[in-house]
């Protein structure tokens, strides 16, 4: 916890101190670009005359012009030193003013004038976006540097990582190619600057250690002593140069010793990553150190060739400002990459995807650097050894043929890609073309077990393979596909969540090493009995199918980085074929249930009378109309007992093929009851015990059952919980048929009583289920009770299948359509 706190402290002191930096730099740019100055380009010296670098004659309205390496002696009578030349180009200097100058060119003293002017276009996007980018670098590093700092058991390579970000910070803040420090409105001092280039050259000697302990201690580097050597020459270097500075000596380039120093850390933090990939045994750490070694190679190979080039051929000083601009930002850029990677490789998680798209990228930027040369060598080759041989000057000929080339550039780019992929990697275009041309062959229409059996097949093939095992979604939790087995995930599950999200195949190993997801044992062992290697999404617009367990390969080879690439480009083909099959099989399934409910519907049309007894003295009509493929509406007309009629009316709770098959049964015990001669509120008591112990609790039936006896001219009924039905007198008066007892189901009694009524010629009795009164119109009215009554007794005189059919005609007509929501069943009885 201690050492946490130190570095913690440490961290927070540079950080402060390049902040301080930065804003410094600020105050240079600011300054740089919004006063009068000369933009002939001139390197200062403390007690030197200046040497001109780069000369812009826009800066001398008349000869004299000075050029490149002549000496600037004196700027308005004053020595050229640094501190001369900031006393006359300062902050309040404006554009549009004439100095004097004199300048040695050859053994020549020579004098001009130079007029100030405002900072070129040129000068100010360059300075802006150099310091844009340096600011966002330093913030990059920063936040690498805290998020290892804040980790609650931060290791030795976090720890490590830490450093050698903040070290690099520093390198950041005292980078050659900055502003002169004469621009700054206010001056740091001399030591700060030095202490904080004394640590940049520690940088190394981390990165060194990094190498020693990614991803886990080099065992030839044990000893505390190894470890505190890799810091003795960073040291003897930050004190020689700290006794430099300290003295006022200036430094142009590192020195050579220097750089042989800094070649060697490098050069042995890269034999020790690639010593780690080649003799690690565990996937994910192998892959760990592939990424670190990717994100390494484009700063370091950087590096080498610019600071080896600066040092043995050019100086620093000759080079022009604008190009230490971009170079410095170019290589801060490149070396961003290698602390980001050592940052995403601790996490070990989505190592494979990382290093498919690094190296995606590679390629593409190298054909297109190719590319690029190649065009700017064809307008070059064409406009001096074509056109200049036929003397044309106007360039439009150039641009014509310019603008030609850039129409081709996007697919000739491509066209080599793909040739080179074709010539140096056979058998992964192989691999593409065999999953492509399975998954366009329609093998969904062969059915689920055949598609997954060719599919594991192929990937046998084509990858090497073991077994596949899909895992399909299904209501929220997971089945395997082949066997029809359970799986042990859920939609809930943060796995699946995961795999929804990304969409691409990840290795089970990095699932497992990230800890990012809560895998039960269970799910682990399930894994490891299929020795599953990679998870592949099956995942579409309409949300996760489920996911494809690849076995590992039966070489016991990793899966490469270009194969998940591969899987994962084809695994939105894969899951459209296999939401194909989903649907293929939910039609089947519908077909299936289809060819039920047309059985259903027929069976129940028998179930019903197919024709209404005739009795003679009594007129007889039915009519029913189910909201459902089938009804849970109940009427029926039989003769019993001596020729006695019986008429019912049932609605049973619900809709659909439960009420169906219990209004089925209630038929069944109604006649048997009545034909075997109980009485009829007898046969309801038996029927009601035998709904109550039979059928769910929250189902019930209500029913009015009716004994016509035309001999007796009377009507027995029970209404066992039933709209009542109407009796129609032919004198106006109307009757509510109630007397009975509870719906059926409710309670196990047995008790019912027996209401007798004497019919009349001309008399009409009525019998009706809920469907028709609570028929409702669009404001949430119900057709109801008074409105049936009012239908019924203005029309007592027509036929009965008129009145009934004028009955459905209204009810449809009051709420706006024939689709009624529940079922529609009308029973009439006249005495004629």
């Amino acid at each position: 916890m201690l050492k946490q706190k130190v570095v913690l402290g440490f961290a927070v002191a540079v950080t402060a101190a390049v902040l301080l930096v930065l804003v410094h730099e600020y105050t240079k740019l600011r300054t740089f670009t919004r006063m009068g100055d000369m933009w002939s380009l001139v390197h200062l010296r403390d007690s030197l005359p200046s040497i001109f670098t780069e000369v812009d004659t826009l800066d001398f309205p008349s000869p004299p012009h000075p050029a490149p390496t002549d000496t600037l002696l004196t700027v308005n009578g004053i020595p050229a030193t640094r501190s001369g030349y900031f006393t006359v180009f300062n902050p309040q200097r404006a554009a549009g003013d004439t100095i004097p100058i004199t300048f040695r060119h050859g053994g020549e003293v020579l004098s001009a004038r130079i007029v100030t002017r405002s900072t070129p276009l040129g000068y100010k996007l360059l300075t802006h976006a150099s310091f844009a980018l340096r600011v966002l670098i330093a913030l990059g590093y920063f936040a690498i540097a805290y998020i290892g700092l804040l980790k609650r058991k931060p290791s030795s390579t976090v720890r490590s990582l830490v450093m050698f970000s903040l070290a690099m910070t520093a390198s950041l803040a005292v980078a050659w190619g900055s502003i002169a420090d004469g621009y700054a409105s206010f001056t740091l001092p001399p030591l700060f600057r030095t202490l904080l280039w004394c640590f940049a050259q520690f940088s190394w000697a981390f990165l060194l250690k990094l190498a020693i302990l990614f991803p886990r201690q080099q065992a030839s580097f044990r000893r505390k002593t190894v470890g505190v050597l890799l810091f003795v020459p960073a040291l003897v270097i930050a004190v020689i140069g700290f006794i430099q500075l300290s003295s006022g000596v200036e430094q142009e380039n590192d020195s050579l010793v220097t750089l042989i120093f800094v070649t060697i850390y490098c050069l042995l933090s890269l034999a020790l990553l690639y010593r780690s990939s080649r003799r690690l045994s565990d996937p994910v750490e192998r892959r760990q150190v592939r990424i670190v070694l990717m994100g390494a190679l484009p700063g370091l190979a950087g590096q080498f060739i610019l600071i080896w080039l600066f040092a043995l051929f050019i100086p620093i000083a000759s080079v022009p400002f604008a190009t230490r601009l971009m170079i410095g930002n170019v290589l801060f850029v490149l070396f961003a990459l290698l602390p980001a990677s050592f940052l995403y490789a601790i996490r070990r998680y989505r190592l494979m995807a990382l290093e498919a798209r690094i190296k995606r990228s590679t390629r593409f930027l190298g054909v297109n650097i190719l590319l690029l040369v190649a065009l700017v060598g064809v307008l070059w080759a064409f406009a001096e050894l074509v056109l200049s041989r036929m003397n044309v000057t106007n360039q439009t000929p150039t641009l014509v043929l310019g603008l030609l080339l850039a129409m081709g550039f996007g697919p000739t780019q491509r066209r080599i890609r793909v040739r080179l992929e074709e010539r140096f990697f056979p058998e992964r275009v192989k691999l593409r073309v065999l999953l492509r041309d399975f998954l366009a062959s329609g093998m969904a229409s062969s059915g689920a077990g055949v598609f997954w059996t060719e599919l594991g097949f192929r990937l046998g093939e084509g990858l090497g393979t073991r077994d596949i095992v899909p895992v399909l979604l299904r209501s929220g939790s997971c089945v395997e596909a082949l066997s029809g087995d359970p799986a042990p995930f859920s939609a809930a599950d943060s796995l699946l969540r995961d795999l929804a999200e990304m969409g691409q195949p990840l290795p089970l190993d990095e699932i497992v090493a990230s800890g990012r997801f809560d895998l039960t044992p269970v799910q682990v062992h399930w894994f490891k009995s299929r020795s599953a290697a990679l998870l592949m999404p099956l995942s579409t617009g309409e949300g996760l199918l489920g996911f494809v367990a690849v076995g590992s390969k039966m070489n016991g080879e990793d899966y490469t980085s270009d194969e998940l690439e591969i899987l994962s480009a084809l695994s939105g083909q894969m899951s459209l074929v296999v939401l194909n099959l989903e649907l293929l099989e939910e039609r089947v399934r519908k077909d299936a249930l289809e060819r039920q409910m047309d059985l259903a519907r027929t069976v129940q049309k028998r179930l019903l009378p197919v024709s209404l007894p005739v009795v003679p003295g009594c007129e007889l009509a039915a009519r029913i109309k189910p909201c459902l493929d089938v009804a849970g509406d109940y009427y029926d007309a039989f003769i019993f007992q001596e020729n006695k009629l019986l008429v019912a009316v049932g609605d049973v709770s619900g809709k659909g093929m439960g009420p169906a098959l219990i209004m089925a049964n209630l038929q069944a015990s109604m006649r048997t009851a009545l034909q075997a001669g109980l009485p009829l509120d007898t046969a309801l008591g038996t029927i009601n015990r035998m709904v109550f112990e039979n059928t769910p609790d929250d189902m019930f039936i209500t029913l009015f059952a009716a004994g016509w006896s035309p001999s007796e001219g009377t009507l027995s009924f029970v209404n066992a919980g039933h709209n009542p039905p109407m009796l129609f007198r032919k004198s106006g008066e109307v009757l509510l048929l109630c007397e009975g007892g509870l719906l059926l189901g409710v309670q196990a009694c047995e008790n019912y009583a027996t209401g007798v009524v004497n019919c009349s010629p001309g008399d009409t009795l009525l019998l009706y289920t809920d469907g028709v009164t609570e028929a409702m119109n669009p404001a949430g009215e119900e057709f109801g009770e008074e409105r049936l009554r009012s239908l019924v007794a203005g029309n007592t005189g027509l036929p009965l299948e008129e009145l009934l059919a004028l009955i459905e005609r209204e009810a449809a007509a009051f709420q706006g359509s024939g689709d009624f929501s529940d079922d529609f069943t009308l029973l009439a009885l006249r005495k004629s």
